[in-house]
This record gives C-alpha cells, structure tokens and sequence, in this order.
C-alpha cells in the first residue's frame, strides 16, 4: 500500500477539475436540473391522481393537463440528461488526458537508480489506473447520480414530504439516516481496507505478467515456465482472496440496506392505512406517500453504490498519487 492520504489525493484531484472550470460548471448546471425534473415526479404525479378525486373532474382541463405536465418533466430529464453527458464527456476525455500526461511526465523526471528500481508493468498500471480512478470518482461526486445530488435529492424529497405528512417524513428521515450511516462505514473500515490491499496486490501481479512477458526468451532458454507459472499463481491467490472479501463487503451491505427500506414502507404503511380510515388521506396522498419513499429508496440506494465506487476509485489513484507526489510506495 502507499504512503498517500485521502486529502493529497482529494488535493490532486481538485487541481484537474479546476483547469476547466466552465465545462465543470456546465455539467453541475445540468445535473441539477435532471435532479430538479427527478424530484418533481412524485409530486406530478400525486397531482395527476388528485384530479379524478375532485368533483369538478374535467378531463379535457385537469387530468390532462396533469399528464402533459408530467410528460414535459420526463422529457425534460433525458434532454437534460442528454446534455449534461455530452458536455461531460469533452470534460473528463480532458481531464483524463491532462492526468496520463502529467503523470508519465513524473517518471520521466525521476532519476535512472529510481527507474531502475521500478517494475514497468507496475508502474503503466498505476498510471492508467489513476486516470481511471479519477474519472470514476468525480462522474461519482457531481453528475446526476453522483453523491452530492443524491444527498440533495433525497433530503429535498424528504422535505416536501414532511410539509404534508410530517411524522411519515421524520421515520423515514431517521431511517435514511441510520442507512447511510452503515453504508459509509462499510465502504471506510470494511471495503476500503480490502479493496486497497487487493490493489497493490494487483499492481504487484501486472508488473511480474509483465516482466516475464519481456523476458519470455530468457525464461524459455532456461526452461523455468512452469516454475514462474507457479510464482505468478501464488501472487494471483494473494489478489484473488482480497478482491473477493471487498466484493463480499458490498453485497453485505446491500442486504442489510434492504431490511432499511422494509422499515421505511412499514412505517409509512402504518401511517397511511390509519389515516386513510380517519379520512385525513385520500388515494392519491397514499401514492404521493410511496411514490416519495420509492424516490428515497432510489438516491440512498445510489449513495450506497456511490460510496464504494469512491473509495475503490481513491483506492485506484492511491500509487498514482503518491507517484505525483514522490512517496513511496510499499510493497
């Protein structure tokens, strides 16, 4: 593992995103909206399902008008989806670029002792998996189904809820709470851990299919492939156990994370069913109700997904970080 920290590498990382401001400032401009057309649909259609309640129904001004609404939001997600994409894409093609660059121009500084210390598969993948590392961690922060708008949008759908139905707002804030809680946990003190030693593992394991791949004529004159196969597959069960324990981690904690939302729609279950029996909730309170947990469910499910892919991603950039920064790395 390397001697690197999370704020160097969260350092590192801040200086690529900055280079391009305007094109990071679109794409957060457009991602907001997409959440803002997300967080919308609940309510369109709770209101959508109020107008055959009321006893002035009128198909030709309310129910469709409602759905027109409805439609205009969906429609406006993808086509905001569709732009923030785009202009993402020409942002982060740059900015990977701009991290292979500046990253082999560090090895090509370095002095002919330290290079000749260094295993040139190891270091090609540290390289092209700081790149990588980079890209997944910051699609994973600011774009639509990244950690901060689903931060956002779950306590935003959370809000409006709390504005009709307070107490089925505060069970399921408590409950997300508690959710997000184990999840962070998880991916810091069980997924992170594993997933950094599989890691350098990996690094270790490229750099020998590397070296042997070179000098496979020396290998063959000697006649020692069956013993640098052996080699290789003791290193290859040293990645293959690690890997396998961070996997395990994360599917851990997405079953966990189901008995979560089980208490959310028990909760608001209890809640609708009384309420709706002393005539203070119609049927389409009752969808707005589910509608809004399914929402929830849907942001703090991907803050889950989101967590582990950063700190694996953090995880990625670690020997290229610490490559940037001439530590060194432990092996």
């Amino acid at each position: 593992m390397s001697n690197v920290s999370n704020i160097q590498i969260i350092k590192w990382v801040w200086h690529h995103m900055t280079r391009m401001p305007w094109l990071c400032a679109g794409t957060l401009l457009f991602s907001s909206l997409v959440m803002t057309c997300q967080i919308l649909t609940p309510i369109l259609i709770a209101n959508f399902l109020e107008t055959f309640e009321t006893e002035t129904f009128d198909p030709a001004y309310s129910a469709l008008a409602a759905a027109w609404v409805i439609v205009v939001a969906w429609l406006g997600y993808y086509v905001f989806q569709y732009a923030q994409y785009q202009v993402n894409g020409y942002y982060q093609t740059q900015a990977i670029a701009n991290c292979l660059n500046q990253l082999y121009g560090k090895t090509q500084q370095g002095f002919i002792e330290w290079f000749g210390n260094q295993k040139t598969g190891a270091l090609l993948v540290q390289i092209t998996r700081a790149a990588r590392g980079y890209e997944v961690f910051t699609d994973n922060v600011y774009l639509n189904t990244g950690l901060i708008p689903s931060v956002v949008g779950a306590l935003v759908v959370i809000f409006i809820l709390a504005l009709k139905f307070p107490m089925i707002a505060l069970g399921l804030f408590v409950i997300t709470v508690a959710a997000l809680i184990y999840l962070l946990w998880n991916c810091i003190y069980k997924v992170r851990p594993a997933y950094s030693k599989a890691i350098c593992e990996e690094s270790i394991m490229s750099g020998q299919i590397s070296d042997r791949l070179s000098n496979y004529a020396i290998v063959k004159s000697f006649a020692h492939e069956e013993a640098e196969t052996q080699t290789l597959g003791t290193q290859v069960d040293k990645w293959k156990v690690l890997e396998r324990i961070s996997w395990t981690s994360n599917h851990n904690a997405g079953l966990v994370y189901g008995f979560f939302l089980c208490f959310c729609l028990i909760w608001a279950s209890y809640y609708c069913i009384t309420d709706f029996m002393d005539g203070t909730m119609t049927v389409s309170d009752v969808a707005f109700v589910f509608l809004t947990i399914l929402e929830v469910n849907s942001f703090t499910q991907g803050i889950g997904r989101i967590l582990l892919l950063i700190q694996q991603s953090m995880s990625d950039m670690e020997e290229g970080v610490a490559l940037y920064y001439g530590l060194d790395t432990e092996r």
